[in-house]
């Protein structure tokens, strides 16, 4: 399951990018390109957090299970840093309601499984087994996940600027 941090924007952005699909199409289109430019500071954020990271984060990480079944339909989930930080994506998210928009934002995703788990290990049981007291002691469970929490909190105010100046303009062009 991916890991999902929603950039915070306002509550009537949704009714404005519904009119503004209707009204004005290419208005739309440049404003939700400029909105993604903003995330982009989250994600970089991310991406520059998990250099600190050791590759893996604790000795053979997954690979025991996919020594033992060697078959062409296992799931990977060996550690890479690089995998990691190619995966870490701005995303969009909507919610419609008979064809209206009324939810409507971006996302940083962590969409690497063994990131992933990496962000949220150790959080439900964490005396339960080896594996989350390791990397429980090893990282700590104060701020979980371990990565994305930091670089959402680290990128958001310079990507709420962007969004803010890309709404602005939106506004500006339709006559608002």
């Amino acid at each position: 399951m991916p890991v999902k941090y929603d950039i915070d924007m306002d509550s009537d952005i949704s009714a404005f990018i519904n009119r503004l699909e209707k009204f004005d199409k290419e208005v739309s289109k440049k404003l939700k390109k400029g909105m993604k430019r903003g995330v982009g500071y989250v994600v970089k954020e991310a991406q520059s957090r998990i250099d600190s990271i050791p590759d893996p984060p604790l000795s053979r990480w997954a690979y025991s299970w996919v020594e033992q079944d060697r078959t062409e339909n296992v799931r990977n989930l060996t550690y890479s840093a690089s995998r990691a930080k190619a995966k870490v994506k701005p995303a969009v998210f909507r919610a419609r309601r008979r064809g209206v928009t009324v939810a409507f934002g971006y996302q940083a995703v962590q969409k690497d499984p063994a990131a992933s788990i990496f962000e949220l290990a150790g959080t439900k049981n964490p005396g339960a087994n080896a594996f989350n007291r390791n990397i429980n002691r090893r990282y700590g469970t104060r701020r979980i996940p371990r990565v994305m929490y930091p670089a959402y909190y680290s990128g958001q105010r310079k990507a709420r600027k962007e969004i803010e100046k890309e709404l602005q303009e939106a506004r500006k062009a339709v006559g608002l």
